[in-house]
């Protein structure tokens, strides 16, 4: 099975709808410009596995393996999915595709009394906040976390 791939980004054209009137000729212009409208769609909302992350990781903006294309922050939704209540061991790599080995202990002492939090992905600065609160210190930033990217494209490219 190959994968699709596009040497240019696509964008969208506007077309008239009287370009495809019963009755008229279709020129060559208007099925580029079709063409050209269905690459964009079947690439205008992508979904992307990010990974596992840990608290104070960045989780960056996802690239389309498509064409290239660099998705900014506000194209991105991000799920986050608490995987552990544990923090990854020391020698994890953010974004990794397998879950971490996780810490031995945790940060905090007493009884764990909310799991997660606080759970969420700063939307400038792609910073991760996870965090547990335990009963005699409080909230401590640990945790593992699954994320992944709903992304759609904003833009709109014109070409003639």
């Amino acid at each position: 099975m190959s994968q699709l791939t596009f040497s240019t980004q696509p964008g969208f054209v506007d077309l008239q709808d009287s370009t495809f009137n019963q009755g008229q000729p279709v020129t060559d212009v208007a099925l580029k410009q079709l063409n050209q409208n269905a690459k964009a769609a079947a690439v205008r909302s992508e979904e992307f596995d990010m990974g596992f992350y840990g608290p104070g990781d960045t989780v960056p903006t996802p690239t389309s393996p498509v064409d290239g294309y660099a998705y900014a922050r506000a194209e991105c939704i991000f799920s986050l999915e608490l995987r552990s209540s544990r923090q990854p061991a020391a020698g994890y790599t953010p974004g990794q595709a397998t879950l971490p080995v996780l810490a031995n202990n945790d940060l905090g002492s007493g009884n764990l009394v909310c799991v997660p939090y606080i759970l969420k992905i700063d939307p400038g600065s792609g910073v991760l906040t996870c965090q547990v609160y335990f009963s005699s210190s409080g909230a401590a930033n640990q945790g593992t976390v699954k994320v992944t990217c709903k992304a759609q494209r904003l833009s709109v490219q014109n070409s003639n």
